[in-house]
């Protein structure tokens, strides 16, 4: 109920914000921070070319980016390499050769000219396919961008792109397009899928994988079902209990549709090494399967695949 006009402003903010909290001064900074929209980034401004005949102003907006995931800690990690064939010798960094091996032999290539490219900067169309062949998960690089005609140039170029988004809409292709962002980058290869409903009328430009990257052909075959082995694992499973101790006062099965959380996994074990200085190695539990007690399932499971007692 203060008559200041700044308090007054404050209040109308928290009260009419979906979500707000209430919070000190260092962790709202860094809440701020963590969620501000960022300031976009300028246009690439390089016309988008189909061979040496034809060219159409364009300009490029990062839409997404991924970004470095958020840490509560900096780990410092030390690492050393090691022989391939037997990783128990190490190697020091000044025994080390930088080159490629090719048909079986290596070829010695200087660090600095290992990756090194050469060529100006360019935006050109490398051809058209239909969208079935870009399913979704090619479309997982490391930013996506709207492709938009040039503001700067006149109708006439705006026209002849969004011609161009118009015909692939009724198509139902996409252009594969290859991008040097600056003279000497190295190439990077993306689909450019039209948008006719947006307003303007543009394409969304994602990075494309390497086809190094991508595992053709997957075949996926049913397993063969282990008849009254497979029951009996799975009776077992269910009669497994998280806590059996005679003090514990929870009783919880552990059926096996429940899975580990990797994070949550990963996090627990960071806590524990913190807060008790030790490891914990979960593989160096010696379970036998004889000394599992009295359970009928157990006993089933036992002669049914004897391989595991």
């Amino acid at each position: 109920d203060e008559s200041i006009q700044t308090l007054s402003v404050a209040k109308r903010i928290i009260t009419e914000t979906k979500n707000s909290i209430m919070c000190d001064l260092k962790t709202g900074i860094h809440l701020f921070h963590s969620f501000k929209n960022p300031h976009g980034s300028q246009p690439w401004k390089v016309p988008l070319s189909f061979g040496n005949i034809l060219e159409i102003p364009t300009c490029t907006v990062k839409h997404y980016k991924r970004d470095v995931p958020f840490k509560l800690s900096q780990e410092t990690m030390n690492y050393h390499h090691i022989l391939q064939e037997n990783e128990t010798v190490k190697v020091e960094d000044n025994q080390l050769v930088s080159g490629i091996a090719k048909y079986g032999k290596f070829v010695k290539i200087d660090q600095n000219d290992m990756f090194k490219v050469e060529g100006p900067r360019s935006f050109s169309v490398l051809g058209f396919t239909d969208k079935s062949n870009i399913p979704e998960y090619y479309m997982r690089g490391e930013g996506t961008f709207y492709l938009l005609p040039d503001p700067e140039k006149t109708k006439d170029c705006c026209q002849a792109f969004y011609n161009l988004v118009d015909i692939l809409t009724e198509e139902n292709k996409y252009a594969v397009v290859r991008r040097v962002y600056n003279a000497n980058n190295k190439p990077k290869y993306f689909v450019l899928v039209p948008q006719p409903k947006l307003k303007p009328k543009c394409f969304v430009m994602s990075e494309l994988p390497y086809a190094d990257d991508v595992k053709q052909n997957y075949s996926f075959r049913k397993p063969k079902s282990g008849g009254e082995d497979d029951d009996a694992f799975k009776n077992f499973c269910n009669s497994l209990d998280i806590c059996n101790l005679a003090s514990c006062k929870l009783n919880i099965p552990l059926s096996p549709k429940l899975t580990l959380d990797p994070y949550l996994d990963r996090l627990s074990t960071n806590a524990f090494k913190k807060y008790l200085n030790r490891d914990f190695d979960f593989d160096e539990l010696d379970i036998n399967m004889e000394e599992s007690g009295n359970n009928e399932f157990s006993d089933a499971i036992k002669e049914s695949v004897p391989e595991i007692v």
